[in-house]
């Protein structure tokens, strides 16, 4: 919910106290133009790429929001072409921070666990 808020509130829809409002308007305006909404999610799709770019959210995060839009789209009958949305889009990373222990504390874990017994 709070995705789409976001979306709608960059595409300045003010029509309607409520979210339902702004979704039944976008799917109404979207139907009647198909290309209307396409370079709306586009130009949206770009600033977020910048957010990504400055660092303030990560590849995932946009990929995550995307699926968002994505979803409405698809239920509304909103016939988007995602793939080249999706083209441009950067990469989640697919992995962790962590490391693998060092032989130091796999010592001091195992001094732990002989003591509890």
């Amino acid at each position: 919910m709070r995705r789409l808020r976001r979306f709608f509130d960059f595409l300045e829809l003010k029509v309607g106290c409520t979210l339902e409002e702004r979704c039944n308007y976008f799917a109404k305006l979207g139907k009647n133009d198909s290309s209307w909404a396409f370079s709306n999610i586009l130009r949206y799709v770009q600033s977020e790429k910048n957010r990504v770019e400055k660092k303030q959210i990560t590849g995932g995060t946009l990929r995550n929001s995307i699926k968002t839009k994505k979803m409405f789209c698809e239920i509304s009958d909103l016939s988007i072409p995602w793939k080249k949305i999706g083209r441009g889009l950067p990469r989640g990373k697919r992995y962790a921070d962590d490391r693998a222990p060092t032989i130091e504390e796999i010592k001091t874990i195992l001094k732990y666990l002989a003591a509890d017994i």
